[in-house]
């Protein structure tokens, strides 16, 4: 877990912001954002930082107009990258239109860039927590 202060830098999303059906869909980059995403959206999306870190899911913001409406969830599984969670604020169902749209989204960045994205086996990342960046 972070030390207060500190922001974990995430591994590159697996796939890129994208604008679809009104909804901006923003990758989560680093644990201050997920910190962020988890305080305004009122869920506990931030206790995930380890499993972003690590490289085993890859969490997006949706908002309209500037406005947080959902948090997505992004896991590999034996069909591709699949959404895993889609949760409002504190937990709500998202409306039916903003689960479109982050279908709508995820197909399309799929047909771009394939059905794995840039998802790279957790195992062959950087280690974020690495003994070589220990100062002791």
């Amino acid at each position: 877990m972070q030390e207060s202060g500190d922001v974990i830098p995430f591994p590159t999303p697996w796939f890129d912001a994208g604008h679809i059906d009104g909804y901006t869909i923003v990758p989560i980059t680093d644990s201050a954002e997920l910190y962020r995403e988890g305080h305004l959206m009122r869920h506990c999306v931030n206790t995930y930082q380890n499993r972003v870190a690590w490289g085993q899911c890859c969490i997006y913001s949706i908002q309209k107009n500037g406005a947080r409406v959902a948090t997505m969830e992004l896991q590999h599984g034996s069909r591709g990258i699949v959404i895993n969670q889609l949760s409002g604020p504190c937990n709500a169902i998202p409306p039916p239109e903003v689960q479109k749209a982050a279908a709508r989204w995820l197909r399309a960045e799929k047909k771009r860039l394939g059905e794995t994205g840039r998802f790279v086996i957790p195992s062959q990342q950087h280690d974020p927590w690495s003994d070589s960046e220990i100062p002791f």
